[in-house]
């Protein structure tokens, strides 16, 4: 099952572990913002998007687990909860 969350990054740090988080799942994992789609496994592709502005996370194969590792990028969270 595919699904898709609003996100935002806001940071060199938390873009380096968002590509680790991809990294980790198996299927396919892209970034969009505006016209733009990067591999979110490539950080090198992650950089060339602009990390402060929201973008959508779209994750071929879903688990539910997934849930709480994304919780610090979605984009109703709290500001209490920064990655740096």
């Amino acid at each position: 099952m595919e699904k898709r969350l609003d996100i935002t990054i806001g940071s060199v740090y938390a873009a380096k572990q968002l590509v680790s988080f991809a990294e980790s799942i198996e299927g396919d994992v892209t970034l969009r913002s505006g016209r733009h789609s990067v591999n979110a496994k490539s950080i090198m592709g992650v950089f060339t998007l602009e990390l402060s502005k929201p973008m959508s996370l779209e994750i071929e194969k879903w688990k539910e687990e997934y849930a709480k590792d994304l919780e610090a990028y979605l984009l109703f969270r709290t500001p209490q909860k920064n990655l740096g």
